[in-house]
C-alpha cells in the first residue's frame, strides 16, 4: 500500500512540474547584424549623441514584437576579444498623413530604457486596443539605436515576430 502511495505521489509530483501553457510557443526570430560605420545615421539624436536607424518591415498584422539590440566593441589590441556595450533604441512606426498620405512621419511605439537611463532587453510592443496607433499593422518601421559613444562598434538586431520581418539594405 505504501509503495502505490508512493508511485501515486511520484506521478502527481510530475504531472504537477509539467507546463501546460498554451502561451509559450516558439516565435521565429529575425536578425541583423552590421558594423556602425555601415550603418545609415539618423537627424535624430540621443541625449545629443549621434544616432544610427535601420528600416525593416511587417508583412502582417501581430499581436507583440519582442526586440533586442545588442552591441560589442571589437578590441584589436591586447587583449584581443570584445566589449559588449549598452545600446539605447527607439522603435518607431511609419504613420502618412495629409492629402494622400503626403505627409511621412515616425510615431513612437516603444523604447528599451527609462529616464534614469536603465536599459530593458528585450523589449516586448504589444498593440493595445485603446491606442490606434500602437497597431502592429503591415508597414515599415524604424528602429533608431546609439551606445552613446562616438566609436565604432558591431551589432546585432533581434526581432521575434509572428510574422515575418524583412530588414532594408
Amino acid at each position: 500500500m505504501s509503495r502505490i502511495l508512493s508511485i501515486l505521489t511520484l506521478y502527481f509530483t510530475i504531472i504537477s512540474c509539467t507546463s501546460t501553457d498554451k502561451t509559450a510557443t516558439n516565435v521565429p526570430a529575425f536578425e541583423y547584424g552590421n558594423y556602425s560605420e555601415k550603418t545609415e545615421k539618423s537627424s535624430l539624436k540621443i541625449d545629443d549623441t549621434r544616432t544610427l536607424e535601420k528600416f525593416f518591415t511587417l508583412t502582417r498584422e501581430v499581436k507583440c514584437l519582442e526586440i533586442s539590440v545588442d552591441s560589442v566593441k571589437l578590441r584589436k589590441t591586447f587583449p584581443i576579444g570584445r566589449e559588449n556595450i549598452r545600446t539605447y533604441f527607439h522603435v518607431e512606426k511609419l504613420l502618412k498623413t495629409g492629402d494622400k498620405g503626403s505627409v511621412i512621419q515616425y510615431v513612437p511605439i516603444g523604447k528599451n530604457y527609462n529616464n534614469e537611463w536603465t536599459t530593458y532587453s528585450p523589449v516586448k510592443i504589444c498593440t493595445k486596443e485603446e491606442a490606434p496607433l500602437s497597431r502592429l499593422s503591415p508597414g515599415r518601421y524604424r528602429l533608431r539605436f546609439s551606445t552613446l559613444d562616438s566609436k565604432s562598434f558591431f551589432y546585432k538586431i533581434k526581432i521575434k515576430s509572428e510574422a515575418p520581418v524583412e530588414f532594408s539594405e
